[in-house]
């Protein structure tokens, strides 16, 4: 029922056009999905990190899919991977202990 809400108040907001780019973005859809899944989980910090994901990407920022396209979720992106490769270097440089 609040994706329908959902989707009926971004179809207004945006023209009314069904060629809207968030009607037709899966990635948008999915994050959506996540977030009423923390919230119903009770896990509300994280439904929250996951709408501020979603608004950062619906401005053209966000994460960087291995493919070069765009993505919502920090999980699995180039940010990540430069992250661990990095986190990875430093304790090889400092050990483990």
């Amino acid at each position: 029922m609040l994706l329908c809400a959902t989707t009926v108040c971004l179809t207004s907001c945006f023209g009314g056009s069904s060629s809207s780019p968030l009607v037709e973005d899966d990635k948008y859809w999915e994050s959506v999905g996540r977030e009423e899944a923390l919230k119903d989980a009770g896990m509300d910090g994280a439904a929250a990190i996951e709408r501020n994901a979603r608004r950062d990407y619906m401005k053209g920022g966000g994460y960087t899919a291995p493919d070069g396209s765009k993505q919502v979720h920090y999980n699995g992106s180039q940010e990540q991977k430069k992250d661990l490769e990095m986190i990875d270097a430093y304790f090889n440089e400092h050990g483990w202990d």
